[in-house]
Formats: C-alpha cells, structure tokens, sequence
C-alpha cells in the first residue's frame, strides 16, 4: 500500500518529519532553516522559497525587520529632492524722462 500511495505523491506533498514543532527553543528553528536551505538546488528555487517566507515580514517588530535587513544587505532607500530655484532680478524699466524744457 505504501508503494502505490508513494507513486501518487505529487510535489506538494510533505512527510511528517518535514513538519516544524512549536515550542523549541531558537537554535532548532535556526537548524530547520539551514536544513531547508541546503535542500535548494539553485537561486531560482532559493528565491520562491525566500518569497514564501517573507509574505508575514510586515508583522514583525521593528527592531527585527532591521535585522533582516542588514541580514540580506538592504538599506533604506532616502530619497532626496533637490529643487533649484532661480530668481531672477528684474530690471527696474526707467521712464524716459519727458523733455520740460522746450528749445524751441
């Protein structure tokens, strides 16, 4: 029964050893990690791993998402804007002078 049941596992399938357990301390989480990352064969694969892992990073604390941060060498991006305003002095148009005096 076994046999017949393994041919008709697909890829989506996990055996129960594969499952992590709660309430261990750091260092097992650590190891089931690094566990799992030596199983990916290519950056492809680390890449939709890593993007299935980091749906719940925005419920981290803030300190933690620094961390990680640092971890995979991101830096904040700061946008700076730069606006250049010129000014230019108008000159100051001069009447012409009327002519009082008559020569005639």
């Amino acid at each position: 029964m076994d046999l017949i049941l393994h041919d008709f596992e697909d890829h989506l399938t996990f055996h129960k050893d594969d499952d992590i357990e709660k309430n261990k301390d750091k260092n097992y989480y650590l190891a089931k990690g690094e566990y799992l990352l030596k199983q990916l064969e290519n950056k492809e694969n680390y890449f939709h791993f890593l993007s299935s892992i980091l749906k719940n990073f925005k419920y981290l604390s803030e300190d933690k998402k620094i961390f990680l941060k640092e971890t995979m060498c991101i830096q904040d991006q700061i946008k700076i804007v730069e606006k250049e305003k010129i000014i230019y002095k108008e000159k100051k148009i001069k009447k012409q002078k009327i002519n009082n005096y008559e020569d005639y």
